[in-house]
């Protein structure tokens, strides 16, 4: 059995979110899985639509996390778990004992921000620490291949995230492909930078008069981007 560890899953959403959602649905294709995701409001009737076991594990940290090594440690003595799957370094740090105990392998994801050390020695001691104990690192990119490789760490590999392409098969009949097209997938805060793209779209504008700046998300950030359109008479 695969188990699926994760504090980011639906019905909450993310970037993440939907790339440890979606990997389970892909892995059930071929594996028995199991899914233990941090709790969040809705998710009773959402899990129950799944076609995959889900386990909720809830309450302050301390007391989830115990909760969660309890759970993992009863789940292998019934059904052993061949390989947990992480969702970052911090859900690998909580079982990492209890993974080593049961000599089972731990692989972890690296997105990018959550392997940023921020000159905080602590955490950088933290990671480097729960990644060299993890059996493989998959870097969504190369770039945060590099920040994992800085910290010392080389047993990383970079899978690129994918898409879920039924999703975006009627896509020709919104996008006009003959002009160039820039997109956005992110959820719209300030630290994604749509405004920067859009304060260089006047500058394009003059040599690709029908370009279009797609974003696909929403976020804290909209109203602030819809009056940075409407600012520089973009809309």
């Amino acid at each position: 059995m695969i188990l699926i560890l994760t504090q980011c899953f639906p019905p909450k959403t993310g970037g993440i979110e939907t790339v440890m959602s979606d990997l389970a649905s892909l892995l059930k294709k071929n594996n028995t899985i199991e899914v233990l995701a941090k709790a969040s409001q809705g998710d009773g009737e959402w899990d129950k639509k799944q076609p995959y076991p889900i386990t909720r594990a809830s309450g302050p940290k301390p007391f989830r996390h115990w909760r969660i090594s309890s759970i993992i440690a009863k789940k292998h003595l019934s059904s052993p778990i061949e390989l947990i799957l992480t969702d970052s370094w911090k859900s690998a740090k909580t079982i990492m004992s209890l993974a080593n105990k049961y000599h089972i392998p731990v692989i972890t994801l690296a997105h990018g921000n959550d392997v940023l050390t921020k000159n905080k020695f602590f955490r950088r001691y933290k990671i480097i620490k729960t990644l060299e104990r993890c059996k493989q690192i998959v870097a969504v990119s190369n770039a945060t291949k590099a920040l994992v490789t800085e910290l010392g760490i080389q047993h990383c590999q970079t899978i690129h995230n994918g898409i879920n392409t039924e999703i975006y098969l009627n896509i020709k009949k919104h996008i006009n492909f003959d002009a160039p097209n820039l997109l956005t997938v992110a959820r719209i805060e300030p630290r994604k930078g749509h405004d920067q793209i859009i304060k260089a779209i006047p500058s394009l504008l003059k040599n690709y008069p029908k370009i279009h700046y797609h974003i696909a998300g929403n976020g804290k950030d909209e109203q602030r981007i819809k009056a940075l359109v409407n600012q520089l008479n973009l809309n």
